[in-house]
């Protein structure tokens, strides 16, 4: 147990420390590039209906931070839910959705349209049949289209992959690997309030191969005030026993941008 805890920490503090080096490229600007890249940062909160290895209904709470300069850009994303519901037959609260996920990526920028890009991400979810999962990953990224309207970007790289299964009676409770991480994102604007964004990745290993799809409609309700809907997905290949190897999530949530 103390194992496990340290992990987590180091983990965490991993992904922090990335998240702040991330971010003092940007802080050093202090020119008139400052003006024309501001923080944006979004926070959602709404509901959110889970299937798979949890099937319940709960509130969901997400949010996003992002700064881009000339030469650099920094995304940093915090998500979480947890819902707790009383047993009939004991009368005790159980909990019955629990997890929360937490990434940072910096691109630096060659062009307008290449890029080198560093990721981590953090995610615990006590019902996937892992304690905690932590990837890192590094490579090339390439925007194919930008207008008003589209955007269409990839990228492609190799990775690390750490997992802890959620089972002391498995000797072998450690899942380490190399990986390939290939992922792409896709948005496009109806008109000034209504925006429909893709965003899609793969990262596959020697044990495993898990597929993440998020797709998600915002439509702009008063100034900064916004609706999403949104549909996730995630596949993993190869779980432990007695686990779905899907997981989805319907949500529909408000958005607050600053």
């Amino acid at each position: 147990m103390l194992k496990s805890a340290n992990s987590n920490f180091l983990c965490i503090t991993l992904l922090t420390v990335l998240a702040v080096f991330a971010a003092a490229p940007g802080f050093a600007q202090q020119d008139a590039e400052t003006e024309d890249s501001p923080w944006d940062a979004e926070a959602e909160l709404g509901y959110l209906m889970t299937d798979g290895n949890t099937e319940t209904q709960s509130v969901n709470f997400r949010f996003d931070i992002t700064r881009e300069v000339t030469r650099w850009k920094h995304n940093f994303h915090y998500e979480t839910l947890f819902r707790s519901e009383t047993n009939e037959d004991t009368g005790e609260k159980e909990t019955t959705a629990q997890r929360f996920l937490v990434s940072a990526q910096s691109n630096y920028k060659f062009d307008a349209r290449n890029s080198a890009f560093l990721m981590g991400r953090y995610e615990d979810d006590r019902f996937s049949g892992y304690d905690y999962q932590y990837t890192v990953t590094c490579g090339y990224s390439r925007l194919f289209v930008k207008t008003e309207s589209t955007e269409l970007s990839g990228e492609i790289g190799p990775g690390y992959r750490y997992s802890r299964i959620d089972d002391d009676t498995v000797a072998d409770d450690e899942e380490k690997e190399a990986i390939l991480h290939v992922g792409g994102f896709f948005k496009y604007s109806f008109n000034s309030a209504a925006v429909f964004t893709q965003k899609v990745s793969v990262e596959t290993g020697e044990d495993k191969t898990i597929t993440r799809s998020v797709t998600a409609l915002k439509s702009q309700i008063a100034g900064s005030l916004a609706m999403k809907a949104s549909y996730s997905l995630k596949h993993t290949s190869r779980v432990p026993p007695d686990t779905e190897k899907t997981d989805t999530e319907t949500a529909l949530t408000l958005v607050y941008s600053f």
